[in-house]
């Protein structure tokens, strides 16, 4: 159980052991999707069919996304000139991750036995499962956890690891386990991919767990659901994330690449605590600018945690701060590969 008030802060790199990409590997798969595929098929006809983007725009982006330097779709379509991409990218953002959403990954299991060494591959990855194991406990205190999520990613994979690990531990029904889940908040400050309809959603975007969606659904997603970085994200989620940050006693940041618009959004300068952290796959010199984000607090950030390394050994789950210790806000980030 999580008894003290815990905030988790998601980036990419907190779903990637789901199968979903970091943002240059989506960046990539989507040139390359749209370079070699055909019009009547695959992303390329969806973008042209269901999203009605025009071939000329895709062209365009083909030859021009490599040529720019960018890292990521969103750094691409963030200046004044890029933004006729906009459309593009949102739709090509949709499609790519709903087709990502297969449970197969979000468990780790295929149609094939289970090898010693792919258990332990799969379960030193597995920080859904290592935070999952600590959160439960008997079924009737399970709502007391105190856990907030806020997540910049898109996908719904947490949410709906959440709800299986519940349902199948505590052998409860559908409707006993959507309720249980929803004791843990979950705040997507960029948008989803849809309202988790295992939880009862019916909304017009509502989608099961699963790589499909209807047209109408995806072009309703590209158009109204799906937020980039430089988009107006909306106030009440702000508020309600800064409100969850300030009272919290842990704030975790895992899988996060640190961009500087969504730690302004967060407020970051705001939190006096002292921070300590991971940042795989960054170097000093990067991680320079990340310090200074947090002007008014001590930083301490380590290169070589993933985030389930981090929750086994930083004690952020379970153990109590020192008597008199001030509070910590624990962050545990990755620089995007």
């Amino acid at each position: 159980m999580i008894k003290r008030p815990t905030v988790f802060v998601l980036g990419a790199g907190a779903s990637a052991p789901y199968g979903f990409p970091s943002g240059p590997r989506l960046a990539r798969d989507v040139h390359r999707a749209l370079l070699t595929g055909s019009q009547d098929a695959g992303l390329l006809g969806a973008l042209h069919e269901t999203h009605a983007i025009d071939f000329a725009l895709v062209n365009q982006f083909i030859t021009d996304w490599p040529r720019a330097g960018c890292e990521t779709l969103d750094e691409f379509v963030q200046s004044n000139g890029n933004r006729r991409f906009l459309p593009l990218v949102k739709a090509a953002i949709v499609e790519q991750l709903i087709a990502a959403e297969r449970e197969e990954n979000l468990l780790g299991f295929e149609q094939t036995p289970w090898s010693d060494e792919r258990a332990t591959s799969w379960r030193d990855r597995d920080w859904y499962g290592y935070l999952f194991h600590e959160l439960r406990g008997d079924v009737d205190h399970f709502g007391s956890n105190k856990l907030t999520i806020i997540t910049f990613n898109f996908d719904r994979s947490f949410e709906r690891r959440l709800f299986l690990s519940i349902q199948k531990s505590y052998g409860i029904d559908a409707d006993a386990a959507g309720r249980l889940s929803g004791s843990i908040r979950v705040l997507h400050v960029h948008g989803n991919l849809g309202g988790p309809a295992w939880l009862g959603e019916r909304r017009q975007d509502s989608r099961e767990y699963a790589p499909a969606a209807s047209a109408e659904q995806r072009q309703f997603l590209a158009t109204h659901a799906v937020k980039l970085i430089h988009d107006e994200i909306d106030v009440n989620v702000l508020e309600e994330a800064h409100r969850h940050l300030q009272t919290a006693e842990v704030v975790c940041f895992l899988g996060l690449g640190y961009h500087p618009t969504n730690l302004d959004r967060l407020r970051v300068t705001d939190l006096a605590q002292s921070v300590r952290g991971t940042a795989l796959g960054f170097t000093e010199a990067e991680l320079a600018p990340v310090k200074r984000a947090f002007a008014s607090t001590t930083v301490e950030l380590f290169r070589d945690y993933d985030c389930r390394k981090f929750l086994r050994e930083t004690n952020v789950l379970h153990g109590d701060p020192p008597p008199g210790a001030p509070r910590s806000v624990f962050i545990g980030g990755g620089r995007p590969q």
